[in-house]
């Protein structure tokens, strides 16, 4: 059994021996709050691509994955401001996808 819901930290408390997922929606609106809505730099954009990307596939975790390795590898000459906008999008996001 695992629970869905729009982000009530109180319902994870409460029902902590069960699995809890957000609901797309918020999965993109939480990844937009760290970024913006309309980034400038490459890595931003293709962060908030993969967000987005989310709610249309079926298997969201595997999708990720494989675009993320790809991202991880061409971006390895980027700045560090890029690499770290890179690794606070995957502690953001592999928390919320684990339960996918």
């Amino acid at each position: 059994m695992a629970i869905v819901a729009d982000g009530f930290k109180g319902l994870r408390k409460m029902f902590s021996r069960y699995k809890f997922q957000l609901c797309q929606f918020y999965q993109v609106l939480t990844v937009k709050a760290k970024l913006t809505s309309r980034p400038k730099l490459e890595a931003s954009q293709e962060l908030l691509r993969l967000t987005l990307m989310l709610c249309h596939t079926d298997n969201a975790l595997e999708s990720l994955n494989s675009e993320l390795k790809i991202k991880l590898n061409l971006h390895r000459g980027m700045s560090v401001e890029r690499r770290k906008i890179l690794s606070r999008f995957i502690k953001l996001v592999f928390p919320i996808v684990k339960t996918l």
